[in-house]
């Protein structure tokens, strides 16, 4: 694993990364198994239980270096586009809100009398609705990688200064983080940062060695796929031992608020693992290729879950038994499909008739 950055940035690629699009993909269902589960059933069922910790734990991690790589490429193959970026940022904004005020409706009984009260919390992001917060951090990082997309660009063409930089920013959110405290300009621009308590918020410098680890490997150019597999079995062999030394050790443990090493790692080795053995995932026929059309509509999968399940929340209140939560969860992401497949229909139809 070279220290420096392998040849000269890479020119502009026609074809997606399909890993890209699988490990987006994988990271949406197990989000939205996550998400049902946690709306429709109560119950203790050991497999159930062991999802929920599975999305709660990898998801984010996924999103964050899949997104991070991406803009990588960008930053290397050029200046980013300055209006096409803020329309994204205007873009994660709108859907953050519009999702916000759905589970807010959904999920307090007083909403529609106490509306001001709602409305000031919500746009001051004093208050951020669970299973929305993670999706405004993006429009952050968007920001954050247009500001500073020539010292990233500098920044990346060595190893050693990307961990120095992302490693001092984490240590810089650490601290900031004892600091906090229960007033209106920390729970609305601090806790953007570094997070709040144990609220659900994903701060940015929280989680800069996502962030960076994504740069850094979205920077790299390799000769072939070969060598990329290669590089990523490397880092998987890595990432395990040091996950195994944490957990051995309790120098680190699982902790989400803010995140901790240890609970990085759960998504950066199943990120590592999935682009090592990528050539036997492409096996998998139509699961690969359902997997990878989740990827490619990651946002519609987003909205479309939590339209379906917080009404259904409020009818069962989380009391559903497993095996109906379960076949609610598949309907869903079979019922979002459809709607994805229909669309797709539809404009072809649209195209051939012009």
């Amino acid at each position: 694993m070279s220290e420096t950055v392998d040849s000269v940035p890479s020119r502009p690629k026609t074809s997606r990364d399909e890993t890209l699009d699988f490990l987006r993909g994988s990271a949406v269902l197990f989000m939205i198994v996550c998400h049902a589960f946690v709306l429709l059933y109560s119950g203790k069922l050991l497999v159930m239980d062991l999802l929920v910790f599975w999305g709660a734990t990898v998801c984010f991690t996924i999103f964050l270096f899949v997104f991070s790589v991406i803009y990588a490429r960008k930053i290397n193959n050029g200046r980013l586009q300055l209006s096409k970026e803020l329309r994204r940022v205007l873009t994660f904004i709108v859907g953050y809100f519009i999702v916000a005020f759905w589970v807010v409706f959904w999920s307090f009984p007083d909403v529609i009398k106490d509306g001001a009260y709602w409305v000031f919390r919500v746009l001051s992001l004093y208050y951020m609705p669970a299973f929305t917060e993670f999706v405004i951090t993006f429009a952050w990082f968007v920001l954050l990688f247009l500001i500073l997309q020539r010292p990233i660009k500098a920044m990346l063409k060595r190893m050693s200064s990307t961990v120095i930089v992302t490693a001092t920013l984490y240590v810089l959110a650490g601290v900031l983080y004892t600091m906090t405290a229960d007033t209106l300009l920390w729970r609305t621009i601090g806790a953007q940062l570094v997070g709040f308590r144990d609220f659900h918020i994903f701060g940015v410098l929280s989680y800069m060695p996502v962030a960076g680890f994504g740069l850094w490997w979205g920077s790299r150019e390799f000769k072939d796929d070969n060598v990329r597999m290669v590089s990523a079995r490397n880092w998987f062999v890595v990432l395990l031992a040091l996950f195994v030394f944490l957990r051995v050790t309790g120098l680190s443990s699982w902790h989400r608020w803010p995140p901790s090493i240890y609970f990085m790692l759960y998504g950066f080795t199943f990120t590592f693992l999935a682009i090592w053995q990528f050539d036997w995932i492409k096996k998998l026929g139509r699961v690969y290729k359902f997997v990878l059309s989740v990827g490619k509509n990651a946002f519609v999968y987003y909205l479309g879950h939590l339209l379906i399940l917080m009404p259904l929340f409020k009818l069962t209140r989380a009391d559903l038994p497993a095996w109906l939560s379960i076949v609610i969860t598949i309907a869903t992401v079979v019922v979002i499909a459809l709607y994805i497949e229909r669309k797709r229909l539809l404009q072809r139809l649209t195209k051939s008739t012009l």
